[in-house]
């Protein structure tokens, strides 16, 4: 019962992103026949959590991808979040030296908003966590790298302490 009022409100919170605009929803690439017509059905909207994934990867702002956590926080998973966490700090810090991180108009994206961005990222991590979300060490790995790339913002408290928790736990499990 849970599992469906959760795929209504993913898709509750598709049609209206894709109603305000957001790129991620209006594209009805589905790659499979099964994709296509569950595509067809949400009136265009891919169900396949690839492309999600994919349109975190190629944002090119932070208020880019916050606007699309904000929009599909419902229907993200606990690889939607790493790899969010993962652009984030390539955003703040990557290779070009911070220029990904402006906005299109050429201004630094403000800190707050950047720090807001990471608390939310960082809350959704430690509730995935909590579901038991992350079977592999892999999304823990990503998250950690991330963190430890991220140097201008203020990290949540906790966060490194769940981080070794979540470590020692895959650590025993083995």
């Amino acid at each position: 019962m849970a599992s469906r009022s959760i795929d209504r409100r993913s898709h509750i919170a598709h049609r209206e992103a894709a109603a305000a605009g957001c790129v991620a929803c209006n594209d009805d690439g589905a790659d499979s026949p099964r994709d296509q017509r569950v595509a067809a059905r949400r009136g265009g909207h891919s169900s396949n959590p690839r492309h999600l994934t994919f349109y975190i990867c190629d944002t090119r702002s932070i208020r880019e991808l916050d606007v699309l956590v904000t929009e599909h926080g419902m229907a993200m998973n606990g690889i939607h979040v790493a790899a969010a966490v993962v652009r984030l700090a390539n955003l703040l810090s990557g290779p070009s030296g911070g220029r990904d991180a402006r906005s299109s108009h050429g201004l630094m994206v403000d800190e707050a908003e950047a720090q807001l961005l990471l608390d939310k990222l960082c809350r959704m991590y430690v509730d995935f966590c909590r579901l038991g979300a992350y079977p592999g060490a892999r999304q823990h790995a990503n998250v950690a790298w991330a963190v430890g790339k991220i140097v201008c913002l203020r990290l949540p408290p906790g966060l490194v302490d769940h981080l070794v928790q979540q470590v020692r736990v895959m650590h025993y499990s083995w």
